[in-house]
């Protein structure tokens, strides 16, 4: 992580006077607004803990981000989906009673024939 080197290496060339409390604070705060709220939920005490929290954080995210990316958005495939079968049936609905009225008077035409015979 190069936040991580890049503090340790100001912490070193500035030689601030702080408490262990007080650099992790400073570490804290330094980080992305993502890894922080997640770090904010733990007790840390140390530095290392800090660095070791925050690199399994950013893990985290960075598979959650991969995840989202790739995922299938079940709400946008239902209703392309939901969409397209009541098209169908609208459609089919539709048709029904013209085939129907259409069948009816065939067999209307073949009683007719069938009563003039």
């Amino acid at each position: 992580m190069e936040y991580t080197e890049e503090f340790l290496r100001l912490q070193v060339r500035c030689n601030l006077a702080e408490t262990e409390d007080q650099q992790v604070a400073r570490y804290i705060n330094g980080l992305t607004e993502v890894i922080r709220d997640q770090l904010v939920m733990q007790q840390i005490w140390s530095i290392d803990q800090a660095q070791t929290l925050a690199l399994k954080a950013e893990r985290h995210a960075k598979t959650k981000k991969i995840t989202k990316s790739h995922s299938y958005s079940p709400i946008e495939g239902s209703s392309k989906g939901y969409s397209s079968k009541m098209e169908k049936a609208t459609q089919s609905k539709t048709t029904q009673p013209a085939q129907k009225q259409a069948v009816k008077k065939s067999r209307a035409k073949r009683n007719q024939n069938v009563e003039v015979l």
